[in-house]
């Protein structure tokens, strides 16, 4: 074999891989399969570039909870780029959740994240939120600790720390596929070709001591939207919560909290 036809054969092998193993193109979750939750929302996933936003109406028994607007950007903060998200959240008071944590008391709040990171194009990697502002009416502060309005303090990857509250925190568990089948789910008027995968997690220990519950995932992927999660239903203790994508965008998201956080006063109880 000539030196050309195997330079040829290289090439081709490294097209034909590419999409398997370019970030966010993870392996097809096969049923029967073990993966994490991290895993199961990195099938399919698309990063979200700056400026991109999703808007999820939250649901419990046929009822909404929560509509969640979620933002991405980024922006100069400490002499460096960091990336954002800021999320609006319009919401009833929730009594319970899926992982048994309140997470707001209802009524309409803004809040936007900085991480330690310039992107989020990696959806393996984990990050720490490193400083927020909070809007409430018309007071907007800053906010150092980012546990008053329940969002995890360690290292957690982009999902989640957006889906904080509907999925554990702890992503140590291995679950087991039990299906995968092709969806099409309607989003504006626009048909999205999603995968449709459920993963069954059975009971486990938590690292702070207790028991996580046995817990069924399921998403509906597809790289059409930014993040590439159109639809999120979780199952525990014979409670069943979603979450679905009623409309989004890409490069049109305008921030709504613009101030420098060095001008912002503490939020009371903050520093």
């Amino acid at each position: 074999m000539t030196y050309a036809r195997c330079l040829c054969l290289v090439f081709l092998l490294a097209a034909l891989l590419a999409p398997v193993l370019a970030p966010g193109r993870s392996l097809q979750p096969d049923v029967g399969s073990s993966i994490t939750q991290s895993e199961l929302f990195a099938y399919l996933f698309t990063a979200p570039q700056p400026r991109d936003w999703l808007r999820y109406r939250i649901t419990s028994a046929g009822d909404t909870m929560i509509m969640k607007t979620v933002g991405f950007g980024q922006a100069q903060e400490h002499n460096d780029v960091q990336a954002y998200i800021e999320i609006t959240a319009a919401s009833q008071p929730i009594l319970r959740s899926p992982t048994m944590q309140s997470t707001n008391v209802g009524g309409m709040v803004v809040w936007k994240m900085f991480v330690d990171a310039r992107d989020f194009v990696d959806p393996q990697r984990t990050y720490s939120i490193t400083s927020s502002a909070f809007k409430i009416g018309d007071g907007v502060f800053r906010l150092r600790n980012a546990s008053m309005l329940g969002v995890p303090t360690q290292r957690v990857p982009l999902q989640t720390l957006l889906w904080s509250g509907l999925v554990p925190l702890d992503d140590s568990r291995q679950g087991t596929v039990s299906k995968n089948q092709p969806q099409d789910l309607s989003i504006q008027g626009q048909i999205v070709h999603c995968v449709d995968v459920a993963v069954d997690f059975p009971e486990s220990a938590l690292p702070g001591g207790g028991r996580f519950p046995a817990e069924r995932i399921e998403t509906w992927q597809s790289p059409d939207v930014p993040l590439g999660t159109v639809k999120v239903r979780t199952t525990v203790l014979d409670e069943t919560y979603d979450a679905d994508l009623v409309a989004f965008g890409r490069g049109n998201y305008r921030s709504i909290i613009n101030q420098s956080l060095n001008v912002l006063a503490p939020f009371p109880g903050s520093k």
